[in-house]
C-alpha cells in the first residue's frame, strides 16, 4: 500500500482493529508488530531533538513541516509510549535504537531495554533481519501490481516498464537510498521467477543471492491473499537439502498444465 497523506474525501481505511486506536504513528506500528511478535525493535525514534529544530526525518517533505520548524515537545509520544509498555505482558520485550530516552528507561527491564545502533547493526549481521529495502518492496508492491494488471492478469512488458516508475513516484515522498533500488527490484523479478517452476528455473532461482529475501515476501503476499495454491510450501519443500524430493517436485510439475506451471503469475485476491 502507498503510504501517504489523505483527506476525508479520499476515504482510506485498512487499519482494520486499529482503527480506533486513540495515538501516534509511531505508537500505532509497534502496537501492530506487538500482536505478531513478542520482540519489537524501535527504529527512529528519537523523541528528543539535538537542536531547537525539529527531529524527523519526514522534514522538509510534502505534508510535513519545514526542516527549520521548532523541535516538537516529545511527552505527548512519551506518554503513548508508557500506554503501550504497559498493555503487554512481560513476556513481550522493547527495544529502543539509538540514545537512552530518559522518561522511559526507569520502565521494567523486562520489558524495555535501549540499545546503540551499533549493536543494532551487529544483530541485523548475526540474525539475517528484514532491511528497509525489504519493506519498501512490500510496501510499494500493490501500486506496481495496479500499474501492470488488468482483468486479472499481469502484463508482464508493463511490470519491468513500471518497476522504476513506482520507485521514482515514492521518492517524492520518502527518501529511498540509491542501494536499495536493485535490492528492491531484484526481490519484484524474482516473484516472477517464483512462480515459474518448470526444467532447471528453479535450481537458478534458488542460487539467487536475493532468493530468501524474496521468498520470505512470497509467503507475505501468499498470506495477504488468502491463497491456498500451495506455492510457498513447494517453495518450502524444494529448499530442503533432498535432491530426490527437488527433482520429484519439479517432475509433478512438468506434468502439470502450464498454468499451473509458469504461465500464471499472481494471486487472484491481490489481481483483482
Amino acid at each position: 500500500y502507498k503510504i501517504t497523506w489523505t483527506k476525508k474525501k479520499d476515504k482510506v481505511m485498512g487499519l482494520g482493529k486499529y482503527q480506533q486506536e486513540k495515538t501516534n504513528a509511531g505508537v500505532l506500528i509497534a502496537l501492530m508488530a506487538a500482536d505478531v511478535d513478542k520482540k519489537i525493535y524501535l527504529v527512529g525514534y528519537d523523541y528528543h531533538s539535538k537542536s531547537k529544530q525539529v527531529n524527523n526525518i519526514y522534514k522538509g517533505s510534502v505534508g510535513y513541516v519545514g526542516p527549520q520548524a521548532k523541535a516538537i515537545d516529545p511527552q505527548n509520544w512519551i506518554k503513548h509510549t508508557r500506554k503501550l509498555l504497559n498493555k503487554y505482558d512481560s513476556d513481550h520485550e522493547f527495544i529502543h535504537v539509538g540514545k537512552p530516552i530518559p522518561e522511559l528507561e526507569q520502565m521494567d527491564r523486562k520489558y524495555w531495554s535501549n540499545i546503540s545502533y551499533k549493536e543494532f547493526d551487529e544483530r541485523i549481521k548475526n540474525n539475517q533481519s528484514v532491511t528497509p529495502g525489504f519493506l519498501l518492496a512490500a510496501l510499494l508492491w500493490p501500486l506496481l501490481i495496479s500499474k501492470c494488471s488488468k482483468n486479472g492478469e499481469v502484463n508482464i512488458r508493463k511490470f519491468f516498464r513500471s518497476m522504476d516508475g513506482v520507485l521514482r513516484e515514492q521518492q517524492k515522498l520518502t527518501a529511498i537510498p540509491r542501494k536499495f533500488n536493485s535490492y528492491i527490484k531484484d526481490i519484484w523479478v524474482l516473484q516472477l521467477k517464483l512462480h515459474s517452476r518448470i526444467k532447471s528455473q528453479p535450481y537458478k532461482t534458488l542460487r539467487h543471492p536475493r532468493f530468501r529475501a524474496a521468498y520470505d515476501f512470497l509467503l507475505v503476499r501468499e498470506q495477504a491473499s488468502g491463497d491456498k495454491g500451495g506455492l510457498g510450501k513447494w517453495w518450502t519443500d524444494f529448499q530442503k537439502n533432498d535432491d530426490s524430493l527437488r527433482g520429484s517436485l519439479i517432475t509433478r510439475m512438468n506434468e502439470k498444465s502450464d498454468e499451473e506451471s509458469s504461465k500464471i503469475f499472481g494471486f487472484f485476491e491481490e489481481l483483482r
